[in-house]
């Protein structure tokens, strides 16, 4: 790597420029996978609001950060507007959308934890937690989470990974002796996430709506996949319309 300086004047804001040349005795066989770079590159601008990182002539930056990394990454269609909050060394941003299942984007001190950790259990636990208080009704975990698209961001000192790749956060506490992991996301996503839908009714609503045709759709499906038990159950007279189709074939 090689930083220059530039002792000339000039308008441009200060920053820092770095080239990097892979050594041809060690990198024998190599080639940049551009698309992988660039990921980072615009995780990095999420992640630091407001710096501008210019790679190959092209510009990456961010002004709303983990918000518009959901906007970026988002196909489906959102049922309300990405909810942001942010706190001292915590970031949260979610929504709801028309896809199945739960993705998540989580950091640690920057590093992409790809495969979560502490903190993005402790953030699953918490919006549960908070819709359940906001809305007065003890919902299955499940779907107050089916369809959410989140991103998570923390600030920890001293962060325990499980693994020498950084992808799963294993800390437990915000420091080495310090307060719960766990219970300083809970406090700060159940206080902040409660004030939001508090001043943004339609959002509540429209996450109320989501969970409730959640929970249809979990209880339709447990009766069509209950209904051969159940019915086998009965006596053969006291069922209607049922018909059994044997097929045989011989060679």
């Amino acid at each position: 790597m090689k930083k220059q300086k530039n002792d000339q004047s000039t308008d441009l804001q200060d920053g820092t420029e770095v080239t990097f040349y892979p050594d041809g005795d060690i990198f024998l066989d190599h080639d940049f996978r551009m698309e992988y770079i660039e990921t980072m590159v615009r995780n990095y601008c999420y992640l630091n609001v407001g710096m501008k990182i210019l790679l190959n002539g092209q510009e990456f930056k961010s002004e709303n950060g983990l918000m518009d990394l959901l906007k970026a990454n988002i196909s489906d269609e959102a049922l309300y507007p990405v909810i942001h909050i942010k706190g001292k060394d915590i970031e949260v941003a979610f929504t709801h959308t028309t896809s199945y299942g739960e993705d998540y984007y989580s950091f640690v001190n920057g590093q992409h934890t790809t495969q979560g950790g502490t903190h993005l259990a402790a953030f699953r636990e918490a919006i549960v937690k908070t819709a359940r208080d906001f809305y007065g009704k003890d919902f299955d975990p499940s779907d107050v989470r089916t369809s959410i698209t989140a991103a998570v961001s923390i600030r920890i000192q001293e962060p325990v990974f499980e693994s020498q790749t950084k992808t799963k956060l294993g800390s437990l506490n915000t420091f080495p002796g310090g307060p719960s992991l766990r219970n300083w996301i809970n406090e700060f996503v159940t206080q902040q996430l409660d004030n939001f839908l508090h001043k943004h009714p339609e959002t509540a609503e429209a996450w109320k709506k989501k969970i409730l045709q959640s929970e249809r759709e979990r209880k339709e499906i447990a009766g069509i996949k209950n209904w051969p038990t159940n019915a086998l159950r009965k006596p053969i007279s006291t069922i209607k319309n049922f018909a059994i189709v044997v097929s045989i074939s011989t060679i």
